[in-house]
């Protein structure tokens, strides 16, 4: 049910879009971008949702939509987040938060700070646990010579 429910809800929102386009409505354009990569994104597409979510962006700047703007970097940031490049995510949701702070929107001024102190700490733990499991050559030498 779920996924046929989005299947349809990309069909509709494609649809969306190419009115959008037909008629010249970029902030109905933008919307249906961002509503396209959230629907990719839960069916677990994230490389078309980084996509649409970067349409999406690119039609908020042209605009000078600043909450707009501020919704795709937090989405993009979210998407590299669930791709495990929390680097990238920390860029991007910083970048949201200071959208967030410019426009005076405090709700998401305080969703952006969680989203990065979060993805601070997914990275800290990543960096530590690839660099514990990382193979040491001193010690593969000591295993083969028999000394481990």
């Amino acid at each position: 049910m779920v996924a046929g429910g989005l299947c349809k809800a990309i069909q509709y929102h494609t649809q969306c879009l190419a009115i959008a386009k037909e008629v010249g409505d970029r902030a109905g354009e933008g919307r249906a971008n961002g509503n396209l990569s959230n629907a990719y994104d839960s069916q677990g597409h994230l490389a078309k949702a980084i996509e649409y979510h970067t349409q999406h962006l690119a039609i908020a700047k042209e605009m000078g939509d600043r909450v707009e703007k501020g919704k795709a970097y937090g989405n993009i940031g979210n998407a590299y987040q669930s791709l495990g490049d929390f680097s990238k995510a920390i860029e991007y949701h910083g970048q949201d938060l200071a959208i967030a702070k410019e426009v005076g929107d405090r709700a998401g001024e305080g969703i952006a700070y969680e989203r990065e102190c979060c993805l601070l700490v997914l990275n800290l733990v990543s960096s530590t646990l690839s660099c514990i499991c990382r193979p040491r050559p001193q010690l593969l030498v000591l295993d083969v010579c028999g000394f481990v």
